[in-house]
Parts: structure tokens; C-alpha cells; sequence
């Protein structure tokens, strides 16, 4: 039963059309978004520009990505050979773990394919609510990562198969202090929200009446991120903290780049959806995934909706995964005139905008990205869905796509998507 439910689930991810026919989204997504074939495309995250004017757009973006990371990596200590010894990219300039490969599959064939390559199991885990095993390999030194990941694909069309791509935070930071209050008026009603994102601080102000369920899911010490802090905190602000649970999956390691990878996203993602968490925010982006695909596509079968931040890129960016995914809800960033903010990516992703622009945290701390307009709509969410249930789902974002304010274009539009949440 398990291998037959998640070969199902694996051989889904190549159905995009299908997806976004039948399964649970806010409203139907314009037929161009086709998010998941770019991850079941043997070599869609390898491939090479068609002309020599995209080549050199390509290579000047890659410099100046590399750029911007070397100075975050160097404002926290670390140097460009810190970056370049833990992570590298694929040909389109995404970053990922250094040497490694993500594996996705119900049964043992794709996992014996990629030793018999010659890759090294470095870690493996079972995703117990969704059914399947996450395992990631490293490539020895000298192994070429890309002709690895093309041989598996081919011969595991029903597998996942990724680099482990690197997820990071769509926000400025921000520095919560432990005066942080909770703001008047908060929506009232029992609500619980999975937070998939940093650690958090559960003694601060913010946090003394909230009820906690957590675990860690990276290795080493916790990352020196505020990040997870301001997201609970404006949770908390949305819905009155006595009555708020929090189940907080920390993926966020500590290193060069702030960031989560997509191995320790899926478990993330799995045990939060085990533990009754029906709305889940994520504050992260990154590139496409088939591993992210299988997961989100999976969740919604149980009746779990994916809140996830449009991203920070600009207005001309690809869509990031996962608010690119058809079951996910994409959240952008406008301010508090509901001016939509000049670095929200833009595009069919979209489904709604919230406040994510001059959010304050406290007194002393306002914080903005689309990171921070994500909690809003999960904490609206949440006093429609207490857990996971498929009808449930379905009828939270019927009336959330009611609730909202149409901004823009008349009707569903690339920049507000269906238009403008708030508490009022």
C-alpha cells in the first residue's frame, strides 16, 4: 500500500495539467503556470540559454547573485571560500549543497541506481506521513554531478530527483526584542500554524501565552537568524496568542548563507503535517524541486494548505518553488496603502497580498519581504482549518478568495493575485 500511494504521488508530479484540474488550489491559476514541468523535465534545472544575448544575461545575473552573497556571507563572518566550500551552483545559478543529490522514492531501485554510480548515502529518512524516503548522496570529488543526476532521471522517471537546492528567507531580518508585544484586536479563536522556517525564540514577550510543539531538523548549532522569530511574532499578532499553537519545524542552518535545504524542508514539511498541522507557512524560496512538488502535492491530498511567500527576487523573476506550485498559496508584499512593494516577484504565482512592507514586530522593530505578509493569510487560514481535512481545505480558501480586496487589474492579476487580506 505505501509503495502504490507514493509511486502514485511520484508519477503525479509529472502530471501538471491533472494537478491543477483536481487538486485543492485557491482559484484556478491561468493554463501558462505550468510549475511542475519545469521539475520533471530530465534536465530542466541544467539547462543551457538558446542564445548568446540570454547567455550573457544569465552569466551578469550569476555574477551579481555572487556578489550579493559574498557580502551577506561576509557581514556574518564568513569569506567567499566559505560559500564556495559549502554550496555551488547549477548552470542556471542556483545554489545548492556542495556534491549533493536528493532522492525521493518508494522503493529501493532509484536508491541502489545511485550507489551503483558510485554516490555515498549521507543521510536517510522516511517520511512517515506521506510515505516515502528522502535519502541524500554525495558525489565523490571528481564525479560529474549533473551527468549523475541525468543518468537517474532517466532510468527513475518515477523518482525525485534533485540537487539539494538551498531554500532562503524572504526577509530583511529583523531583531525581536523581548519587549515584543501583541498587537490590539487580533483575530479570536483557537488556530494552529506549522512554521517552517528558523528557530525561535519561544521565551519572548511575544511567545509567554503561545503554545509551542517544535523540533530541529539541521545539524550543528542553531543559525544565528532572526527570521523565524518575526514570522511567529506577526502570527501572533494575528491571532490572539492564548489561543495560538505553533508547530515549529526549524530547517534554517547555520553557515555562509542563511538558508534551509531541500532535504531538511521535506522532513520538515512531513512531521509538521503529522502533527496536526493543517495550514503551513512557508517563508522560503529556492529554485524547482521535484522532491518539494511530490511533498506539497501530497499534503493537499491530506487536506494541508502550503502558504508560501512569492519571493523577493523582483518583479521580473521566475517563480520560486513552492508558492510556483499549483496547491500552494502564493503571498505577496504590499504596504500599508496597499502599494504593491517594488521587490515582490510578480506572476501567475500570486494569489493574494498582505501587509509585508514596514511590518512592525515592536516599538523598535519593523521588518519587510514577502516573508512577513505569508503569516497573515496562514493565521486567516487557520481560524478556517484547525487540521488537515480535504473538504475543509477547499472550503478555507473559497472564503478567503471572498474575503479578499480586489487591487490592480480588475479580477485575479500577476502583482495582487485576487487581491488584499488583512484583519479588517
Amino acid at each position: 500500500m505505501r509503495f502504490m500511494l507514493a509511486a502514485a504521488l511520484i508519477m503525479l508530479a509529472g502530471e501538471a495539467a491533472a494537478q491543477r484540474a483536481n487538486a485543492p488550489t485557491v482559484s484556478a491559476r491561468p493554463a501558462t503556470t505550468d510549475a511542475l514541468t519545469n521539475t520533471t523535465r530530465p534536465d530542466a534545472d541544467l539547462g543551457t540559454a538558446d542564445t548568446r544575448d540570454a547567455d550573457a544575461a544569465l552569466s551578469t545575473a550569476r555574477t551579481r547573485s555572487l556578489e550579493r552573497d559574498a557580502r551577506r556571507a561576509a557581514a556574518a563572518g564568513f569569506s567567499t571560500r566559505d560559500v564556495l566550500r559549502a554550496y555551488e551552483r547549477d548552470t542556471r545559478g542556483n545554489w545548492l549543497r556542495r556534491r549533493e543529490i536528493v532522492v525521493t522514492a518508494a522503493d529501493s531501485g532509484a536508491f541502489a541506481a545511485a550507489e551503483a554510480l558510485g554516490l555515498v548515502e549521507q543521510r536517510r529518512n522516511s517520511l512517515t506521513t506521506i510515505g516515502v524516503d528522502v535519502v541524500t548522496y554525495a558525489a565523490p570529488d571528481g564525479a560529474n554531478l549533473r551527468a549523475a543526476v541525468r543518468a537517474l532521471r532517466r532510468a527513475h522517471p518515477h523518482a525525485a530527483i534533485d540537487y539539494n537546492y538551498i531554500f532562503e528567507p524572504q526577509g530583511d531580518g529583523a531583531v525581536m526584542p523581548e519587549s515584543a508585544l501583541v498587537a490590539p484586536r487580533p483575530l479570536v479563536g483557537a488556530a494552529t500554524v506549522a512554521i517552517i522556517d528558523g528557530p525561535i525564540d519561544q521565551h519572548a514577550g511575544a511567545f509567554a501565552t503561545v503554545e509551542f510543539t517544535s523540533q530541529r531538523f539541521v545539524r550543528g548549532p542553531p543559525a544565528p537568524s532572526a527570521h523565524g522569530d518575526a514570522v511567529a511574532a506577526i502570527l501572533a499578532r494575528t491571532i490572539a496568542a492564548s489561543e495560538l499553537r505553533i508547530i515549529a519545524a526549524d530547517v534554517i542552518a547555520a553557515g555562509p548563507i542563511e538558508s534551509a535545504a531541500v532535504d531538511d524542508i521535506a522532513r520538515g514539511l512531513d512531521w509538521a503535517a503529522g502533527q496536526g498541522g493543517g495550514v503551513i507557512n512557508v517563508s522560503l524560496t529556492g529554485p524547482p524541486s521535484q522532491t518539494l512538488a511530490v511533498i506539497v502535492h501530497a499534503l493537499s491530498l491530506r487536506g494541508c494548505l502550503v502558504v508560501a511567500a512569492a519571493g523577493n527576487a523582483g518583479p521580473r523573476a521566475a517563480a520560486p518553488f513552492p508558492a510556483a506550485l499549483p496547491q500552494a498559496i502564493g503571498v505577496t508584499a504590499v504596504d500599508a496603502r496597499g502599494r504593491i512593494w517594488r521587490r515582490a516577484t510578480r506572476g501567475d504565482h500570486v494569489d493574494f497580498a498582505a501587509l509585508g512592507v514596514n511590518v512592525e514586530i515592536d516599538r523598535d522593530a519593523r521588518v519587510t519581504g514577502t516573508s512577513y505578509a505569508t503569516p497573515l493569510v496562514s493565521g486567516l487560514l487557520a481560524r478556517m482549518l484547525p487540521g488537515p481535512d480535504p473538504a475543509l481545505a477547499a472550503a478555507a480558501q473559497s472564503r478567503l478568495a471572498e474575503r479578499a480586496r480586489d487591487l490592480g487589474a480588475p479580477g485575479r492579476d500577476p502583482v495582487y493575485g485576487l487581491g488584499l487580506l488583512s484583519l479588517q
